[in-house]
């Protein structure tokens, strides 16, 4: 299998990496370098490897990189959480209060515990819209925020 790589013209290390050339085009495109100086070209065997994070991965029809992608399922994945947070404080907020509230304000509440739990953060479309925009508008801020996160992690793990 070919592996091609989108390269410009005074980087030495590709922008990405992929065996589908329709792939590396829609990345061109999406990202609007057509403008730039900027090629395909075929990789070496021996180099097919050597970019894990820039390997090209088709994502809601867009062209996203590998790192890009570990970016969304890193929001996607505090995106749950979050949700997963607020029903947490809206069941005690139910629990504790539960003589102060209205019997309107505590169906309210059973209301909004239940229109968060039916929430799906893969079938969201406009959350990964989102996402997408993200990644295409300001790619250095997913490199601080994966930064943040890898720091992050290795705080936590000791």
């Amino acid at each position: 299998m070919k592996h091609y790589k989108l390269m410009y013209r005074d980087n030495i290390t590709p922008a990405a990496v992929s065996n589908d050339i329709w792939l590396l085009k829609l990345f061109i495109v999406q990202r609007k370098l057509h403008k730039k100086d900027c090629s395909i070209d075929q990789m070496n065997k021996a180099d097919k490897y050597k970019y894990p994070d820039l390997f090209l991965v088709y994502y809601f029809g867009y062209a996203v990189t590998s790192f890009e992608y570990r970016y969304i399922c890193s929001m996607n994945a505090e995106y749950e959480s979050d949700i997963s947070n607020r029903i947490y404080e809206l069941n005690n907020t139910l629990v504790l209060y539960k003589k102060k509230l209205s019997k309107k304000e505590r169906r309210n509440i059973k209301r909004t515990i239940k229109i968060l739990s039916e929430i799906e953060v893969s079938k969201d479309l406009e959350h990964a819209k989102n996402l997408i925009d993200t990644v295409i508008e300001r790619p250095g801020m997913i490199i601080d925020y994966m930064e943040n996160l890898d720091t992050f992690r290795q705080c936590m793990e000791g």
